[in-house]
């Protein structure tokens, strides 16, 4: 029995500088994270990252106190975030 081919249900490109890119897919259960380096030889993959969607929810979850903190920084407050 052949097993059906499964798709990334949507895909991209991030430029991060001239021969360093991530591409990201979004698959039915994870989100992959893939840095890629363009070298003599063409493209390779340097890095690869998974994300299922339980981490995804967690660091959605965590952005508004980071946001917080970062803006806090700069402004060389400190401040005690809680959960």
């Amino acid at each position: 029995m052949k097993k059906e081919k499964v798709w990334p249900v949507a895909k991209g490109w991030i430029p991060i500088s001239e021969n360093n890119w991530v591409n990201w897919s979004l698959w039915d259960n994870n989100v992959q994270f893939q840095r890629r380096v363009k070298n003599e030889k063409g493209w390779e993959t340097a890095e690869s990252f998974h994300f299922s969607p339980k981490i995804l929810k967690e660091i959605w979850w965590r952005i508004p106190n980071w946001l917080t903190a970062m803006e806090c920084k700069r402004k060389k407050n400190l401040v005690v975030l809680s959960d």
